[in-house]
């Protein structure tokens, strides 16, 4: 018989699969709406916009749900600041500019590198296991995304490498975020962890936004829809939907379902784009998804 305290486990665990779900979908079609958004709008605008309307709404509403307990203690707010450069700010320019450069399905092949990449950090960390199958599982997964990245020769002024290196980057830079950010989502509520991620990333915009305009003259209705749709779904919903979700399950856990993002950004991209995928894509899939498959793989465990 389940004691009450394992039902809660349970059902926790449930809750946290199933928000993963969602957050897979908005970030799946991410790619298709991204190239939407930058017919019109610079790549460092799209990042501002990101973060000025996700630290507004998501503080809005922590705030208004948590009070008191929205401020964070001095403590977590280092932590915080640093989460917030590595899962906002210098995640979402490079993801943002190595998307205009790269097809949107090369970019959510690359994305999936985030679970070993996640894994090797969580062992850094001690918060995973180390296996000789887990190892194996990496290596195949790096191979699969070599190939795929270098599919077209080491020339580095060529658009399409370099997209490919900066989301591969970005890929690396949110890795850390999940699991730096995992121990604050289990000690402050999730909406309140997401907003100061949001709120400490705002100051940074400066930085990058350069001379790119906020605004440009005449985005088009193609532009604003992906605009709105990458506030509202891949920023505000699946951001904290991954916070509430990291409270309930392990880093490599909350990684693993990044596999779903490929299928969902190959079905957008060949339906909308018109974008073929060719053997190298299919070659770096079949040796990402076993390389993940194996580096995640739980060990049973003896009664």
């Amino acid at each position: 018989m389940t004691s009450p305290m394992g039902e809660a486990d349970d059902r926790a665990r449930r809750q946290g699969i199933i928000a993963l779900v969602v957050v897979q979908f908005c970030f799946g079609l991410f790619p298709l709406f991204g190239k939407w958004t930058m017919t019109a709008f610079e790549p460092a605008a799209v990042a501002a916009w990101r973060m000025m309307v996700g630290a507004t709404i998501l503080g809005l509403v922590a705030y208004l749900r948590h009070g008191r307990r929205f401020w964070p203690g001095r403590r977590d707010l280092l932590r915080l600041q640093l989460c917030a450069f590595l899962g906002i700010s210098l995640n979402q320019v490079l993801y943002l500019k190595g998307l205009r450069m790269a097809p949107s399905v090369n970019a959510a092949l690359i994305m999936c590198l985030i679970p070993v990449l996640t894994l090797l950090v969580a062992l850094a960390f001690r918060q995973e296991h180390a296996s000789p199958t887990r190892f194996l599982g990496t290596s195949l997964a790096f191979v699969g995304t070599a190939q795929l990245v270098l599919a077209r020769g080491l020339d580095l002024d060529d658009g399409y490498l370099r997209g490919n290196l900066l989301m591969c980057a970005n890929a690396a830079s949110y890795s850390i975020y999940l699991v730096y950010v995992r121990p604050l989502t289990r000690r402050l509520p999730p909406f309140v962890v997401i907003a100061w991620v949001f709120i400490l990333a705002t100051w940074q915009i400066p930085l990058f936004l350069g001379s790119a305009p906020l605004l440009p003259e005449a985005p088009g209705w193609r532009a604003l829809v992906g605009m709105a749709f990458v506030l509202f779904f891949p920023t505000t919903l699946a951001y904290f939907l991954n916070a509430y979700a990291l409270a309930r399950v392990s880093a490599s856990t909350t990684a693993f379902f990044i596999f779903a993002q490929p299928l969902i950004a190959a079905v957008a991209a060949a339906l909308v784009l018109r974008e073929g995928v060719g053997w190298r894509e299919a070659v770096a899939a079949l040796a990402i998804f076993g390389g993940m498959k194996l580096a995640l793989r739980r060990r049973a465990v003896r009664p």
